[in-house]
């Protein structure tokens, strides 16, 4: 049997060879097909399928506050809430609580920008990931005073110190004060994304533990399910923790109890997801509607063949009856012909593969993906693209098989004569197939054309600002240099005085968040209206007098911030158009 198959693999591939125009195009085709299917299924086993980089991934959650009926719906953790639910909350075995922090590194040459993340020395262990170098933090290195010890990335390791693993120990400087190295991440770690270059510990004050800091959520926290626990089970005992202190607080004082009014009337509860949800961002419902368009892309390339193949049987009709003639039963010519769609099928599949993987850079390299996302033929992809060939060979392959050339060829050869094309049989095959590869055609035409339609309108939409020339930067300035406000401010007067000075700049500004990147939240109340039920809550952005001229956005009444707003002590702000018709309808919102 296996000497007769491999006869007949030696025969398809003859056949084959001696059509090279023929193969070429089906291997052409099949590639695209495939290699695109193959591209989008490898963004979903990157994105969601994959193993992050952690012990036991699928229990490490995302903790964070969500104001269900007044705000947004994932807001920051404070260290307070994180305090709690680190020893109160049995559902979890481990958490960790992480912020951002720029840093400067000073090494021999210009100081360097880096992307830090101040964390809490537990978050090694909730992750499940050692140093490959050292070791990470202690708690005694998570106090004031303690916390200048640095545990480096591996890239940063390799970038800016050679990969020397005499940098343990070393005193750098970061922000003009001396940290020295402890530890160095493995290759592939990385948290909670590729940029993050170095890890700080986050030392709490004792003000920022004290119950006047909940609310302040500038800090996110990961945590990993106790075994057999679930989000539910997370979930109610972090909303337990929440009524018991707003019972304790709200018994203290005035303002304890307007703090349990607002917990009672914001709807303020956990939200609770998995990290890799949190990682993976938005993606599931665009990804999956690619799979399906590669999908028809596939099925249309499949007809197309099965078409390609049905015209040359028609071209070797005389073959097969000669075979029939000599002795070949159906099966063995029907198998024959199986095994030269099969190997079709692997060939475009290998090439399809090359495609892929071709393409995948381009992807990755985009933007528009999360940067810790990484192509790889693994196990999964290379079963997925294969698995896809051999259902393309036998969907494209079974055709010709069942064709009347197969089970009567002399029947088929005298059809041919008369008609021409291969015999009413192959006639009828052919035009079903050109119907199915309309109807497909027709169905990702219309999906296409919804899909520009609804681009096109996107990018007509006014976002309210005009991007076109704008340039921006990224400013940290060391809290130990510019440890109050006044002293950042005259920091950014001095940076933008000398921006406006350069050639070709009409304006510059500062603001303190990008446009659509999230902003800082704020409950309000408006002067004159007594709150009725929960505060309204509201998007802030901290802005210089000269943001609206460079972001191009027209003052529609009053007037913008001037230098002289500066001035901590002053209390004005801008609002916008919305804002201004839900809550002051009459049009007297200035002043």
């Amino acid at each position: 049997m296996f000497d007769t198959l491999l006869f007949d693999a030696r025969y398809a591939l003859r056949t084959l060879a001696a059509r090279p125009g023929f193969t070429a195009t089906v291997l052409l085709t099949l590639a695209l097909a495939i290699g695109v299917n193959t591209l989008v299924f490898s963004l979903i086993d990157g994105i969601y399928l994959k193993a992050l980089p952690y012990r036991d991934d699928a229990a490490l959650i995302d903790l964070s506050n969500n104001y269900a009926k007044s705000g947004p719906q994932r807001a920051g953790v404070s260290i307070p809430d994180y305090i709690d639910r680190r020893s109160g909350v049995p559902a979890l075995t481990d958490s960790a609580l992480y912020t951002e922090a720029s840093v400067n590194l000073a090494l021999d040459g210009a100081p360097e920008r880096l992307r830090g993340m101040r964390v809490t020395p537990s978050l090694f262990s909730t992750l499940g990931v050692g140093p490959s170098l050292g070791r990470t933090f202690t708690d005694d290195e998570a106090e004031v005073g303690n916390d200048k010890v640095v545990v480096l990335s591996q890239a940063l390791w390799r970038g800016a110190f050679n990969g020397d693993p005499a940098v343990i120990g070393r005193t750098i400087r970061l922000n003009d004060e001396n940290h020295r190295v402890i530890g160095v991440m493995p290759d592939g770690f990385m948290f909670p994304d590729r940029d993050v270059q170095l890890y700080l510990p986050f030392a709490f004050t004792q003000a920022q533990k004290d119950d006047r800091q909940r609310g302040q959520e500038f800090s996110d926290s990961v945590a990993r399910l106790a075994p057999g626990a679930d989000a539910a089970q997370v979930k109610a005992q972090c909303d337990a923790i929440i009524a018991r202190n707003a019972e304790r607080i709200g018994a203290t004082d005035a303002d304890g109890a307007g703090f349990r009014a607002y917990i009672q009337s914001s709807g303020f509860t956990v939200a609770v997801q998995p990290l890799r949800t949190l990682m993976a961002g938005d993606h599931a419902g665009v990804l999956f509607l690619l799979q399906g368009a590669v999908t028809l892309v596939l099925l249309i390339a499949c007809a197309n063949i099965a078409n390609l193949l049905l015209t040359r049987l028609s071209s070797r009709q005389k073959e097969l009856s000669v075979r029939t003639a000599l002795g070949a039963g159906r099966a063995r010519i029907a198998r024959q012909l199986l095994i030269e769609a099969l190997l079709l099928a692997l060939g475009g599949g290998a090439a399809g593969l090359v495609v892929a993987f071709a393409s995948a850079h381009l992807v990755t390299g985009s933007g528009l993906l999360p940067d810790w996302i990484t192509i790889t033929p693994d196990a999964r992809v290379l079963g997925f693209a294969f698995a896809v060939s051999l259902l393309a060979g036998l969907l494209f392959g079974l055709f010709p098989t069942l064709s009347t050339a197969v089970f009567n060829p002399q029947q088929a050869l005298r059809e041919a004569g008369r008609l021409g094309g291969g015999g009413r049989g192959a006639r009828r095959t052919r035009n079903a197939l050109v119907i199915v590869q309309l109807a497909l055609a027709v169905a990702l035409l219309a999906g296409s054309g919804l899909l520009l339609r609804s681009f096109a309108k996107v990018l007509d939409e006014n976002p309210g600002f005009q991007s076109s020339g704008v340039l921006t930067a990224g400013i940290t300035l060391p809290a130990m240099k510019y440890a109050d406000k006044a002293a950042k401010a005259r920091a950014f007067a001095r940076v933008l005085d000398d921006v406006r000075k350069l050639p070709g700049v009409t304006a510059a500004g500062v603001v303190d968040g990008m446009p659509f990147t999230g902003y800082a939240g704020e409950s309000f109340t408006i002067e004159g209206r007594p709150p009725v039920g929960q505060p309204p809550h509201g998007h802030v952005l901290s802005v210089d007098e000269d943001y609206f001229k460079v972001m191009g956005i027209p003052l529609l009444s009053g007037r913008v911030f001037s230098r002289a707003d500066w001035d901590t002590a002053a209390q004005v702000v801008v609002i916008d158009e919305m804002f201004a018709h839900k809550h002051f309808p009459a049009g007297d919102a200035v002043g």
